[in-house]
């Protein structure tokens, strides 16, 4: 039985990603932002009724095709235990032994059972029918206002839209992104 070794980019239909734009192989244009979110439950009534008419303002002017993604994890407590455990062995005095001992277990205790980390992200798509013929730059600015309009409208409810990266931090941002959605552990 022959073997045929695939890539990812085949897999995925990826044609390049250049700049933090990924562009399929059918013509199609994607990016990623990273979005802080903002604890919803802890507003009181009048700040939840301003935050969803502001969302759903922006909602109306985003681009049609847009996908929200969470990204969870447990959280990894590991390097911060290691660098207990070194100074464990430098105790001040007798008794902090037995207290970094306590913490790290408590630590390691609430990482198993509670300890997530989510990251939040939007995926914006551009119209492939629009761009089909479309410069790189084109594209990127495109981009590049769809991700201002977003950033505007939603630090006005209090998230923040991590997009404040040269084209080079973008790219990496974007492919280890993709990297984390395809390969959760």
């Amino acid at each position: 039985m022959a073997t045929t070794n695939i890539s990812v980019q085949d897999l995925l239909g990826i044609e390049e990603c250049v700049d933090g734009i990924i562009k399929t192989k059918d013509n199609r244009y994607v990016t990623i932002v990273e979005v802080s979110p903002i604890n919803f439950n802890y507003k009181d009534a009048e700040e939840k009724a301003v935050i969803i008419d502001r969302f759903a303002r922006w909602l109306k002017i985003a681009p049609a095709k847009i996908h929200f993604k969470t990204l969870s994890k447990r959280s990894d407590v590991r390097s911060y235990i290691n660098v207990l455990s070194q100074k464990q062995k430098q105790p001040e005095n007798a008794g902090c032994y037995d207290l970094y001992n306590h913490y790290m277990n408590l630590i390691d205790d609430l990482s198993t059972r509670r300890g997530i980390t989510q990251r939040y992200f939007m995926v914006f798509e551009l119209d492939s029918k629009q761009f089909i013929n479309a410069s790189h730059d084109d594209v990127y600015y495109a981009f590049s206002k769809i991700i201002d309009t977003a950033s505007s409208y939603l630090q006005k409810i209090g998230n923040i839209v991590k997009a404040n990266m040269t084209k080079t931090q973008r790219n990496q941002f974007v492919i280890e992104t993709l990297y984390a959605f395809l390969n959760r552990d």
